[in-house]
């Protein structure tokens, strides 16, 4: 039984990451886990963006907060949705959901909870949300996890040291 878990810190380039999934993952007996990180109500690199809208009053901003999210939840409606589709389609189980909250904790007790044995992480290739990014406290912890992984940013598989910010050589 293999199981594999990927955590979605960005919607960007999803199927190169869903194809490496459903590779990975063992039919009839294996699980494919889809985790959709949303770091806080509306990510911290796009509060300069609101703060821009802010001068036009707290109910164009609120709309607009509301849009981002709103768009958001649709995009990983329709995500998920395929994923089901080409999981059924190779009879693998596939659980997903979204975490807004205690992101690097959550998904640590997922990994342990789920015996996940091969993870796959999608950052953003955008350094201002990288920087601002709690997804590199968890990038940080996974060689503490003894569980193989690879990254990816928007899609694209990174290069060995590709990813910044003191992370770890991808296994």
């Amino acid at each position: 039984m293999k199981n594999v878990m990927i955590i979605f810190f960005s919607i960007a380039g999803v199927d190169p990451l869903l194809d490496r999934g459903l590779e990975l993952t063992t039919p009839e007996k294996g699980k494919l886990h889809l985790v959709f990180a949303l770091e806080e109500k509306v990510p911290q690199a796009l509060s300069s963006i609101m703060a821009y809208i802010g001068f036009l009053g707290e109910k164009v901003k609120s709309d607009m907060e509301a849009s981002v999210i709103s768009n958001y939840y649709n995009q990983v409606e329709t995500i998920t949705t395929e994923a089901k589709e080409k999981a059924a389609k190779k009879n693998i189980a596939l659980i997903d959901q979204i975490i807004e909250h205690e992101i690097k904790e959550n998904c640590i007790q997922l990994i342990e909870e789920q015996n996940v044995e091969h993870l796959l992480i999608n950052y953003t290739r955008d350094d201002y949300f990288i920087h601002s990014s709690l997804s590199n406290q968890l990038n940080l912890l996974l060689p503490e996890l003894k569980i193989t992984y690879e990254l990816y940013l928007d899609g694209v598989k990174a290069e060995k040291g590709e990813y910044q910010n003191g992370s770890p050589d991808q296994t």
